[in-house]
């Protein structure tokens, strides 16, 4: 595996800057791919890697983290026993990282990071089969339609993907560290 530098961690680049990337990549690759020739190489690699793929991967993280509080504020008036729970959980979060030695830390965080690459990722791929639908509405892309299968399945596996991250490896060992440390 790659040395990642100091200042990043494997958590972040897992969870917060790979969705990002993998979501640049493709759109140059399949929007842009005839007018990189005509670029610099040095400037492309550093606007994906070092400002687009990040901000993007770090928009769509925060995204799909603020959709049970978006959820809670619209449904909250209905039901304010899960706007309080919610609330609870966050509390229960913050005290629990502050309490966590750097072993057990590293691994809540790793086991959020895949969560997140899988339901951040499942988006890129939403978003760039929208895109691509929209290009072939306007006729301004000549790609067959069928393109856009893969892009919905691979959502569909990674939305899949995202559920069990958080229902079979996320959750239990958020819930395991919740026990041990006594958090209410």
């Amino acid at each position: 595996m790659v040395d990642l530098p100091s200042f990043l961690n494997r958590s972040d680049f897992i969870g917060k800057y790979l969705p990002g990337y993998v979501l640049v990549v493709l759109y140059i690759l399949l929007f842009e791919f005839d007018k990189i020739s005509s670029l610099d190489k040095d400037i492309i690699t550093a606007l994906v890697f070092v400002v687009a793929g990040p901000t993007l991967g770090y928009t769509i993280t925060q995204f799909h983290r603020s959709l049970p509080y978006i959820r809670s504020a619209i449904i909250g008036d209905k039901d304010d026993s899960a706007k309080e729970e919610l609330k609870k959980t966050v509390r229960r979060y913050a005290r629990l990282k502050t309490l966590l030695s750097v072993e057990e830390k590293s691994e809540l965080e790793l086991a959020e990071a895949e969560y997140d690459f899988s339901i951040s990722t499942g988006i890129v791929f939403l978003l760039l089969e929208a895109i691509i639908f929209y290009h072939i509405v306007i006729n301004d892309l000549k790609l067959d339609p069928l393109i856009q299968i893969p892009f919905l399945v691979l959502a569909g596996c990674l939305f899949v993907n995202a559920h069990y991250q958080k229902t079979r490896a996320y959750y239990p060992l958020f819930s395991e560290f919740v026990k041990k440390y006594k958090i209410t």
